[in-house]
């Protein structure tokens, strides 16, 4: 907390509004330093410098609010989520505008795109704003989280593809399909859709985010992409994540599905790498990064959360209670 000055930025996933939202979580009680926080987000929105996605924009942002009990804060953020949606017909959708890219995107994405990630699009956009409606009653809400959820299942894949959600939509190419992740794909998109898919009235919405999930269960493990353990797109996280879908349904494809990843994650383990065998990405620089997304914070919690009958509440950063 001394060096709190030093992070880069605003973001859940990097910057000081994240590191704050763990000392709040740990204590039980908003850190002293909330309010501080909260005025230096509300001086980065007037500047409009933040995208509106969970890890690195406005929806991460919200979600501190949410644990620090600010609920006009978290309020106005979803407020201002919500109004930068575009609107066509009954679909609502947030996309990402070529200047909005870093340079060397801009060549691959010259008309941009809308993500379909919950990291950073549609899904935990979606989760956020079904969170903060739940948590202040603000109704105004109602028309973006539908619109977003109906845009989201007009672009599912057609059927038999290895998954229902693309990981972006462009105007000229056709979508692709996505990896078995927190950050892209079905499992992210049903782990996090799952907790409010009961509470928004759009037509099959629940019989989607079942798909969702269903579709995850059966990928292939040698199609899956995963290559590490951590939380947002490796073994222990696609461990935790059907771990919820069966604690919050019964569905025991989800609980087969859990142990069958949580065997893969133990024969990817390497003993003699790093502090503790688990690794966060495919490299020796970043296999012993401490961090919670990626890194080894995340894979210990979930670890301990497969083990442990009580359930986990660290897990609503990722939208996951």
């Amino acid at each position: 907390m001394d060096r709190l000055g030093d992070c880069p930025g605003g973001d859940l996933q990097s910057g000081f509004t994240g590191i704050v939202w763990a000392e709040s979580h740990i204590r039980g009680q908003p850190s002293e330093l909330a309010g501080d926080v909260e005025f230096a987000l509300r001086e980065l929105m007037r500047g409009g410098v933040l995208p509106v996605d969970a890890l690195g924009g406005l929806s991460g942002c919200g979600v501190f609010a949410l644990e620090t009990g600010r609920l006009e804060f978290a309020r106005a953020v979803a407020e201002a989520v919500a109004e930068s949606a575009y609107s066509e017909g009954s679909y609502a959708y947030w996309p990402q505008r070529p200047e909005q890219l870093p340079a060397d995107a801009r060549s691959l994405f010259p008309t941009g795109y809308v993500n379909c990630g919950t990291a950073h699009g549609t899904p935990g956009i979606i989760a956020f704003l079904s969170r903060v409606r739940a948590a202040t009653k603000t109704a105004t809400l109602d028309r973006v989280i539908q619109g977003a959820i109906r845009w989201l299942i007009e672009h599912e894949l057609p059927s038999g593809s290895l998954s229902n959600l693309p990981p972006i939509v462009r105007r000229e190419q056709c979508p692709t399909q996505s990896r078995l992740a927190w950050c892209y794909g079905d499992l992210g998109a049903a782990a996090v859709l799952q907790p409010v898919e009961n509470d928004v009235p759009v037509r099959d919405f629940p019989c989607f985010v079942e798909q969702l999930a269903v579709t995850a269960a059966d990928m292939p493990t040698s199609r899956s992409g995963v290559i590490d353990h951590g939380m947002c797109h490796g073994a222990l996280g696609v461990v935790h994540q059907f771990n919820r879908l069966h604690e919050r349904s019964g569905d025991g494809r989800f609980l087969d599905a859990a142990i069958r990843w949580f065997d893969i994650a133990l024969q990817m383990r390497r003993p003699k790498a790093g502090r503790s065998g688990f690794f966060g990405k495919d490299s020796d620089r970043a296999r012993d990064a401490p961090g919670l997304v990626a890194g080894l914070s995340g894979m210990g919690l979930a670890l301990l959360a497969a083990i442990d009958a009580e359930e986990p509440q660290w897990d609503r950063v990722f939208f996951l209670s």
